[in-house]
């Protein structure tokens, strides 16, 4: 193997770009580190390393073959003290993908450092009573994500869920689960499932992702903010096409008492007409009762081609002048509200000065509390606004 003939300082660029995230690896990066581990001497050491805090497992198979390594010595368990988040991607697996075919995977007593757990395109098919034998496996965890998750019941999912005690964060990226939603009645009956099991006590974020081309995930849990428990601080939606109807507002009202930070991420891959109300006015109906929430934050970017409708787009975020009927816009929110922020991606100055008219033309008091930016790419968080509105 050849050493880097590339300056370090670009070499270091690329590295420190993969992974994206410190919670876990997509499929893609996972690749690509493997790749990277087999160009050099310099990008072996770096991407090793960042190899082994995530492991990923692409199939049932490795799935046991992981498990027997576990079991076969003390001293192989030893080397994979230092695997911090542990990946099941069954998107490329020829066979059905149910998570019941590795069940020793739960049985097993993992290192104690993995105390993340990511599934891609996997079938949760475990049994109830598994689920609710307190296992060691779920105690550790402190992070768990679902993308392209099905579920066979509403009741496995919050099983898995609930049977993690100290679980902090959670993202929920549906394609299905079976059966019905929920009524506010079944609601009630997972409720007092979820006191007498102490589920979600530590719950401090949860994320909800739009699965492209499927309904919603809050489609399918229109009533059900409270079964994720009352610790919950943050709260982040992942929208696809600006669709987010009134499913928002019984979700999250009532629920989550201690809430004072909700984001959405908003992408537009097709033009879509949509005639309706606006999204601050669903949130406004959902936590006007919050007396803790600090911060609103929409995130906006485009893709496929699709170009940036300024007035369109901020109509659909704040509203008309006529849907708020010249009402206040702190009368909507608790006094603890500090701020509501728009982001444009890939916009500019011309972007930022639409949405502004168009917001002051809503609420023409929101100059305290409107924050408008624009940048180039998709950050995490912006830092630094650009324009008070």
């Amino acid at each position: 193997m050849e050493s880097c003939r590339l300056p370090i300082e670009l070499c270091e660029a690329i590295m420190d770009a993969i992974p994206s995230s410190d919670e876990y690896i997509t499929p893609d990066e996972y690749d690509t580190l493997v790749a990277c581990r087999e160009t050099c001497l310099s990008w072996s050491v770096r991407a090793k390393a960042i190899l082994d805090t995530h492991w990923c497992l692409k199939s049932p198979q490795s799935v046991g073959l992981f498990v027997s390594a576990l079991r076969s010595s003390a001293q192989v368990a030893s080397r994979m003290e230092s695997i911090v988040h542990l990946e099941l991607d069954w998107g490329q697996y020829s066979g059905p993908p149910y998570l019941s075919q590795s069940m020793d995977l739960f049985m097993t007593s993992l290192p104690s450092s993995i105390s993340s757990l990511i599934f891609f395109s996997v079938v949760v098919d475990l049994s109830p009573r598994v689920l609710r034998m307190r296992l060691p496996f779920f105690s550790r965890l402190t992070v768990v994500q679902f993308f392209s998750v099905t579920f066979d019941t509403l009741g496995i999912m919050l099983d898995f869920i609930w049977a993690c005690p100290n679980l902090e964060s959670l993202t929920l990226e549906l394609y299905w689960y079976g059966g019905t939603p929920p009524t506010r009645e079944s609601v009630v009956r997972f409720q007092n499932a979820r006191e007498y099991r102490h589920g979600c006590q530590k719950l401090r974020q949860l994320r909800i992702c739009h699965a492209y081309g499927f309904h919603h995930p809050l489609t399918r849990l229109p009533v059900g903010g409270a079964l994720f428990g009352s610790a919950l601080t943050r709260l982040d939606f992942t929208i696809d096409n600006f669709v987010l109807d009134g499913n928002i507002t019984p979700f999250i009202q009532g629920a989550f008492p201690q809430l004072q930070h909700v984001y959405i991420w908003m992408i537009e891959r097709v033009v879509v007409a949509y005639e309706g109300p606006s999204m601050l006015h669903y949130l406004a109906a959902g936590l006007g009762s919050h007396e803790l929430l600090e911060e609103i934050y929409f995130d906006t970017r485009c893709c496929n081609g699709v170009v940036w409708d300024g007035q369109a787009w901020c109509e659909r975020i704040v509203g008309r002048a006529d849907e708020w009927g010249g009402r206040n816009l702190r009368s909507l929110f608790a006094p603890s509200l500090k701020s509501l922020l728009i982001v444009i991606r890939d916009g500019g100055r011309e972007e930022e000065e639409i949405c502004t008219q168009q917001v002051l033309s809503a609420f023409p008091d929101a100059s305290d509390l409107f924050t408008i930016e624009s940048h180039p790419v998709l950050l995490s968080r912006p830092d630094t606004p650009t324009t008070q509105v």
